[in-house]
């Protein structure tokens, strides 16, 4: 045993061994992993925000990226169908292949419940329109005893109640009281008149 240990046999054997260790080690973490893990190769993810969803996927196709719309809410002043926010965001390196996270502009606005707003101030009915995702369009004053009171409210020339829907961002018109003594009006003459006569002018 020991002759073998000191034999030319068994080092170019253990050499053997070695040279083989070092060349799979070479293959694994310089060929394989790198060619696996796409090692060193980048693209930069372009900006598709505001963009619209064909464009927005266009354009990641071309650059060999995936899409996944993970949200779509309603912003009124962007148009609709276009790409609100992108993860990651625009200018990013990823590798190939990579998932890119959008959330999309809905195409119709959500529906919202018109709160309670009759029989408050104008104040009041505006910060429960606002809170509830409406505008007021106008206010229009009526005659009525109590100044600045709602008292019912117009939605494209439709009355509306409380609970009724409409698309969010909806302009409603306001009908409020103008209050007693907004007007003024002459005192006929009841001199001389019966009373009959007074009451019927009066």
């Amino acid at each position: 045993m020991l002759r073998y240990l000191k034999s030319r046999e068994f080092w170019l054997t253990i050499l053997g061994l070695i040279l083989l260790g070092v060349l799979a080690y070479v293959l694994l973490f310089y060929v394989f992993l790198p060619s696996y893990t796409q090692h060193g190769e980048s693209v930069l993810v372009p900006e598709v925000i505001e963009k619209s969803m064909d464009e927005a996927i266009a354009e990641l196709e071309e650059r060999d990226l995936r899409y996944q719309v993970a949200d779509s809410i309603f912003i009124s002043n962007l148009e609709p169908g276009s790409i609100i926010s992108q993860d990651p965001g625009g200018m990013s390196k990823v590798k190939p292949g990579r998932r890119i996270y959008l959330t999309v502009n809905k195409h119709v606005p959500p529906l919202v419940r018109i709160p309670e707003i009759f029989n408050v101030s104008t104040y009041q009915a505006k910060l429960l329109l606002e809170g509830a995702g409406l505008k007021i369009k106008k206010i229009e004053y009526i005659p009525d005893e109590f100044k600045n009171l709602v008292r019912y409210g117009e939605y494209k020339g439709e009355r509306v109640r409380p609970g009724d829907t409409l698309p969010k961002f909806s302009e409603l018109t306001l009908f409020a009281g103008k209050g007693l003594g907004s007007q003024r009006v002459g005192i006929p003459d009841l001199v001389g008149l019966n009373y009959l006569e007074a009451i019927s002018q009066l």
